[in-house]
């Protein structure tokens, strides 16, 4: 339910709605309200979900500017800067070092991004970035022979990219 819910709330947005749109105003509100429930709890889910949740609930603050959205959201990336393995990266739980999955650290990386484009002011939020990027440069990107075999893995255990397995 929760990344099911971010991941709606934000094709709202995307489409330009807010809690104020005639047509789907009160579905955003809802989806915002419901959102916010969960990081009021401070029971923070796994990779995905929480990576989404933190994604949608960013954006949504960026374009309502609703006040309690940002106390969300700043928890949701302290979290997750918080969660960042040595590395920069992430897997299915946080904080866990070994292993650094891509699908996952995507969706973290972007709600550190649409916090950032949004303001927030949550601790390590810029030095969090800055490890993603280092991660995404040093440890996932796998130069190959040719453009045809570079790209970005799927899974890295720790720096080893001997057994990258498939690109993402």
């Amino acid at each position: 339910n929760l990344a099911m819910t971010g991941w709606a709330l934000m094709c709202f947005l995307a489409h330009g709605d807010t809690p104020q749109s005639v047509e789907f105003g009160h579905c955003v509100q809802r989806s915002i309200q419901w959102l916010a429930g969960y990081f009021e709890k401070k029971k923070f889910g796994g990779g995905y979900a929480h990576g989404i949740a933190t994604y949608a609930i960013s954006e949504a603050y960026g374009m309502t500017q609703i006040p309690m959205l940002r106390g969300c959201m700043n928890d949701g990336i302290t979290h997750i800067v918080k969660g960042l393995n040595s590395v920069g990266g992430l897997t299915y739980a946080y904080g866990v070092d070994g292993r650094t999955d891509l699908s996952v650290s995507a969706w973290n990386y972007q709600a550190m991004k649409a916090a950032y484009a949004a303001g927030s002011d949550a601790p390590g939020l810029e030095e969090g970035i800055y490890k993603a990027i280092k991660c995404l440069k040093t440890v996932s990107y796998v130069k190959g022979a040719d453009q045809y075999s570079s790209g970005f893995a799927y899974a890295v255990t720790g720096n080893d990219k001997a057994a990258v397995g498939s690109l993402a």
